[in-house]
């Protein structure tokens, strides 16, 4: 398992080799007060902050925001659907 502590490129390595492997990932974001939306990715470029959203650098390709759990089931069955609309096209 790779975790965002150990930096990103292992991260989308390991999200690379899996995708060649034809293996999808969903990654479900239950989302809540602190939106992930809101968050900010800091990068220095000639040592000055510059703010970029997170979710614009985001590992995952695909990726699900829940804003409450009881969407959820309705969430999966949408993705589960776009997945195989998705591998069929292949």
């Amino acid at each position: 398992m790779v975790f965002f502590s150990q930096g990103k490129d292992p991260l989308i390595n390991a999200l690379k080799e899996l995708e060649h492997q034809r293996i999808t990932v969903l990654y479900v974001i239950v989302d809540g007060k602190n939106s992930v939306l809101n968050m900010n990715h800091v990068e220095f470029e000639n040592g000055k902050p510059k703010l970029t959203p997170y979710i614009a650098v985001f590992p995952f390709s695909f990726y699900a925001l829940v804003r409450t759990t009881s969407t959820l089931p309705g969430t999966l069955a949408e993705a589960i659907r776009q997945w195989f609309e998705m591998t069929m096209r292949d």
